[in-house]
């Protein structure tokens, strides 16, 4: 029996039909995410984006993020920051976990790429006004930000990445921790830890 042009057609472009239905009810929850927090934002800063992709195998990215602060003139600019995970679903359930009904996926990780501060910008003197220890504090040796001396140095601009995630192996019962902050051309810190022995259902309470 010979299947007829307009049924193998049809066949053809079910999995296409079905492969845009996924992908679009995945962009419509990160997006309704994501204006989420822009709305919860709003009392204390003005954040705005210019697009968000997303990817079928478990991650969405948004990216030309612009955070301004209330009462500055200027402020943040975000290249991007991408969420991703080996379990896709969670980004069609939107992170929303009920302890006793659903679990956090087994692993989750984040890259915020270029976050980039002018060193003119009054956001940046608040904070590094801000960034001072008294002289009786134990972290007085620790970072301190110093527009003016980072300007001698070339910088016109404090540019920053970050990343990091878990994945914890119920089996095993070890929880996997990482993160890595770098200020470009300066200096990069790595942290990483395992916690052994560590409960699954507790972990998710």
């Amino acid at each position: 029996m010979m299947l007829r042009p307009g049924k193998i057609l049809l066949i053809l472009l079910i999995p296409v039909a079905l492969y845009a239905l996924a992908k679009g009810a995945m962009y419509f929850k990160a997006k309704s995410t994501v204006d989420d927090v822009v709305v919860s934002m709003a009392n204390q800063a003005d954040v705005r984006y210019a697009e968000i992709s997303t990817d079928l195998s478990g991650a969405v990215t948004v990216s030309g993020i612009t955070v301004q602060p209330r009462g500055f003139d200027d402020g943040v600019s975000i290249d991007s920051v991408r969420v991703a995970s080996d379990d896709p679903l969670v980004f069609f359930f939107g992170g929303d976990w009920t302890s006793g009904k659903d679990t956090p996926p087994d692993s989750l990780s984040f890259m915020v790429s270029g976050v980039s501060v002018p060193l003119e910008s009054g956001f940046m003197r608040e904070l590094a006004e801000g960034s001072g220890f008294g002289d009786d504090d134990p972290c007085r040796n620790g970072l301190k930000i110093e527009p003016p001396l980072l300007s001698k140095m070339g910088f016109d601009a404090l540019t920053v990445d970050f990343d990091g995630g878990y994945r914890l192996d119920p089996a095993a019962r070890t929880l996997s921790l990482d993160a890595h902050f770098e200020v470009r051309d300066v200096q990069g810190v790595t942290f990483t830890a395992t916690l052994t022995d560590v409960d699954p259902e507790a972990l998710v309470q």
